[in-house]
């Protein structure tokens, strides 16, 4: 019983996430050369761990149990609900005893360090990838992990959390990519033998194509197609995020043009299912080895619904994204200033989180984190004009948060050309193909 047996809240394991697995790639992609990079699972994970707290069941079939009794757990057998937690918690002890100490408060990335050679190792449930410029290092741990739970160690890794990895010491590069996921998918979903398409969207979506009456199996055939394009374009795909955050809106009651865009989305990934995140040494001065940097932009009033401003932002490292984002605004900005602005105060949270990640990893950045904007009037807002524009006096404090952030030196806005803004592709749909191929390529790292 939930608050009774234990705490609803308290129910949950371990889990990188995708942008923190990005962020680790990237920062070892130059020199990937003298790390080595092993996976290991835990087989039967879960019972490892016993139960903190009292359950009981009734005794399986072919058990011999007096009649009138049932069975006391104690073992965190697959099912139980806290079953995941009690785990985490046996999994993170074992590491703190072998000196590991946490990157961030999630708890999934840990990292120590011995004769000044870093260990580190991200935590999925029971999957674990380990990596360390040490080959020593990682057997050592692996052996030592053996001990206390029954482990699968896999000395090649090739897929971790269900993106395809390849890693290529020659040329100093790593590369994740879900080109298998997206086969699979026009197979499931019967695109299979569709015809290619060269951009994702066409045009803005409206709620006026929305139908009168719902069709419960177009919306189920709708939302299945949406979820796996979601699970892409936040993995490894960040040109589809702009279009699929637009057909998430109208998932509740699709109809035949929202549907048809959304095929289209997928057209476009068998045209280009090939393409993968490259991580390795940057490509140009913007933003020099290990330092993050990134883009931001907004397309303003751009929904024909609500009048409301898309935001976007890039985050880069090592020649390529690392995290993005494309969402329309809560409120409606009134000039196109407002709207980067907002844009600015929302990725502000993505920055100082990544600094902190990066600096906890023993890459430190000493110096405030650029980004690349195309709006004068938004840069001088963020450097303290902001509260003697008249333009801005309606805006919500917190807002301001991007001002704020500029003021302690976390990071600095820079002008760019429109023209030359990697973020754009994640405003609007309607980028004509010379340029979305040359966002895709800069912020895709080929």
């Amino acid at each position: 019983i939930p608050n009774v047996d234990y705490d609803p809240y308290q129910i949950s394991s371990s889990m990188l996430n995708s942008r923190e697995l990005r962020a680790i790639l990237a920062l070892m992609a130059h020199e990937v050369a003298k790390y080595t990079i092993m996976k290991l699972d835990v087989v039967q994970a879960f019972p490892h761990a016993k139960l903190d707290f009292v359950q009981y069941c009734y005794p399986p079939d072919g058990y011999d149990c007096p009649p009138g009794k049932v069975l006391q757990l104690e073992k965190a057998l697959y099912g139980c609900v806290q079953a995941s937690r009690c785990f985490q918690k046996l999994y993170i002890q074992a590491l703190q005893e072998m000196g590991f100490t946490s990157v961030n408060d999630a708890k999934t990335i840990f990292i120590k360090k011995e004769r000044d050679i870093p260990l580190l190792t991200a935590v999925f449930v029971d999957d674990s990838l380990v990596a360390s410029q040490s080959a020593s290092l990682c057997k050592e741990f692996c052996k030592q992990f053996a001990k206390r739970f029954e482990i699968t160690v896999h000395e090649n890794v090739d897929m971790f959390l269900g993106y395809r990895i390849v890693i290529d010491p020659d040329n100093c590069s790593i590369s994740i990519s879900q080109q298998h996921f997206i086969e699979e998918c026009l197979k499931r979903y019967g695109l299979a033998a569709a015809k290619g398409a060269a951009t994702p969207m066409a045009n803005r979506l409206t709620s006026a194509d929305q139908p009168k009456s719902v069709n419960s199996e177009d919306r189920a055939y709708y939302q299945a197609l949406l979820g796996s394009a979601m699970y892409i374009a936040t993995g490894t795909r960040p040109d589809i995020a702009q279009p699929v955050s637009e057909c998430a809106r109208h998932m509740s009651n699709p109809g035949k043009v929202h549907l048809e865009a959304l095929k289209r989305i997928w057209r476009y990934l068998k045209q280009t299912a090939d393409r993968a995140i490259e991580y390795h040494h940057p490509v140009d001065d913007d933003f020099p080895l290990n330092v993050l940097g990134g883009y931001v932009d907004s397309d303003w009033a751009g929904c024909p619904d609500t009048r409301r401003s898309t935001s976007g932002y890039v985050l880069m490292l090592n020649g390529a994204a690392i995290s993005w984002k494309s969402k329309r605004q809560s409120v409606v900005a009134l000039s196109s200033a407002e709207a980067e602005y907002v844009s600015g105060s929302m990725m502000v949270q993505e920055v100082l989180y990544l600094r902190k990640i990066l600096t906890n990893l023993g890459f430190p950045q000493t110096q405030p984190t650029v980004i690349f904007a195309d709006n004068e009037t938004c840069i001088t807002w963020s450097q303290g004009a902001v509260g003697a524009s008249e333009r801005a006096k309606h805006i919500d404090l917190r807002r301001h948060f991007l001002h704020d952030a500029v003021e302690k030196g976390h990071l600095v806005l820079r002008k760019i050309d429109s023209k030359l803004n990697c973020s754009d592709i994640l405003t609007k749909p309607n980028i004509p193909l010379d340029r979305l191929v040359a966002f895709r390529r800069r912020i895709m790292g080929r």
